[in-house]
């Protein structure tokens, strides 16, 4: 990566991972799933036409 090993781990606590500092692993941080996703009636119709259309 470009990196020395404790460039790497300062990077990855940066951005919210966690060190075990007796093993040196680094933990990722878990993402929020996001779940609040809308899909309207002439989206899904659009998809499925396509889809239709690509296995006939």
């Amino acid at each position: 990566m470009g990196m020395s090993e404790e460039d790497a781990t300062n990077y990855a606590l940066e951005n919210g991972w966690s060190l075990d500092a007796s093993t040196k692993m680094l933990t990722v941080k878990k993402s929020k799933v996001q779940t609040n996703q809308k899909l309207d009636a002439s989206k899904l119709q659009r998809l499925t036409e396509c889809v239709f259309h690509l296995e006939h």
